[in-house]
C-alpha cells in the first residue's frame, strides 16, 4: 500500500499524501517498518528476592520471544511495574542489564533501577515493556497545526485451536492535527488480537475498525483465509488449507495464525 489516494480520493486531506511511515514491533518481517517496538515480554521469577533488590533471576513465560531476547543486554531499556507495599501504586523499574540465555526454559538475570521495594517470589510474573513509540507531527513529520494526516491501523491477528485465526481489525481514515507539537504515542498490536492504538494528539484504535476482510480458513472444507486489505489483516489458514497467513510469517501485517498458532503482530501506517 504505497498510495493512500485509493482510500481517500477526494479533497480535504485525502489523495494528497506523498510520504508514509510504518511502525510495528521488532518481530515485523520485511524492511518497510520505519520504527520497531519490542512487544511486552512476560518473565517468571525463578528465585526469591527480598525487598530492596536490584536484580532477579527469571525465565521466559512465552517461549515465542526467545530468539529476539537471547543476547546479553537484550532487555536494556525495557521497564516493568512493581507495586510498593508501603505507599501503594506502582514503581517503574528500568532494566539496566540482562545476561545472555539459550532460549526456552533457560534462566537469566535482569538488573534494574530503582530497587524493587516489594519482595519477589518464585512464580511471580514480571511483564516487561519497551518504551512507547513517540512521533512528533511537527519535528518528525513536518506538519503544522491544522494539517491533515492519514492513518491505517491494523491490529494483531488472532488464533484458534481448530481453524485459522482471524486477521487483525483494520481502522483507517484521515484526521486533523490540532496541535502539531503534541506527540502521538503509537502502540502496535501484539498477538493475539492486540489492538494497535494512537494516543496523545490523536485517539485512535484498530479495535474500532473491522476484521471482515480477515476471515479465517474453515477446517471443514479447508478453504484458505481471506486476503485482508492490501495484505494487512489476512485470515489464517487451517492445518490443511492451501492458503492463508501464518502468524509467525505475518508479524507487522496482522495476519491470523494457522490453526493452533499465534497471530501476527499488527502495524500503524501514517500518511502525510
Amino acid at each position: 500500500m504505497t498510495n493512500f489516494s485509493s482510500f481517500f480520493p477526494t479533497a480535504g486531506g485525502g489523495g494528497g499524501f506523498t510520504k508514509m511511515n510504518k511502525y510495528s514491533t521488532n518481530r515485523a518481517i520485511g524492511g518497510d517498518t520505519v520504527i520497531k517496538q519490542g512487544p511486552p515480554v512476560p518473565l517468571t521469577v525463578q528465585a526469591n528476592r527480598p525487598g530492596n533488590s536490584s536484580f532477579v533471576t527469571v525465565k521466559y513465560t512465552d517461549s515465542s520471544f526467545d530468539a529476539d531476547f537471547s543476547a546479553a543486554n537484550a532487555f536494556v531499556g525495557y521497564f516493568f511495574y512493581w507495586s510498593d507495599p508501603v505507599f501503594g501504586g506502582n514503581t517503574t523499574n528500568v532494566i539496566t542489564s540482562s545476561t545472555a540465555n539459550t532460549g526456552a526454559n533457560s534462566t537469566f538475570t535482569i538488573n534494574f533501577s530503582p530497587n524493587a521495594v516489594q519482595s519477589m517470589t518464585v512464580n511471580n510474573t514480571i511483564t516487561t515493556y519497551a518504551a512507547p513509540i513517540t512521533v512528533n507531527p511537527a519535528t518528525n513529520l513536518g506538519l503544522s497545526d491544522g494539517d491533515s494526516i492519514g492513518y491505517f491501523l491494523c491490529g494483531a491477528g488472532g488464533n484458534n485451536s481448530s481453524y485459522g485465526g482471524r486477521g487483525g481489525k483494520i481502522n483507517f481514515g484521515t484526521a486533523i492535527i490540532t496541535n502539531a507539537s503534541t506527540n502521538l504515542v503509537l502502540t502496535p498490536g501484539v498477538s493475539n488480537n492486540g489492538n494497535s492504538t494512537i494516543t496523545g494528539g490523536l485517539t485512535l484504535s484498530s479495535g474500532d475498525g473491522s476484521d471482515m476482510a480477515g476471515g479465517s480458513a474453515n477446517a471443514t472444507n479447508h478453504l484458505g483465509g481471506y486476503s485482508g486489505v492490501s495484505g494487512y489483516g489476512a485470515g489464517g489458514g487451517s492445518g490443511n488449507s492451501i492458503s492463508g497467513s501464518r502468524g509467525n510469517q505475518s508479524h507487522g501485517w496482522g495476519g491470523g495464525g494457522f490453526a493452533g498458532e499465534t497471530g501476527g503482530d499488527g502495524a500503524i501506517l501514517l500518511y502525510y
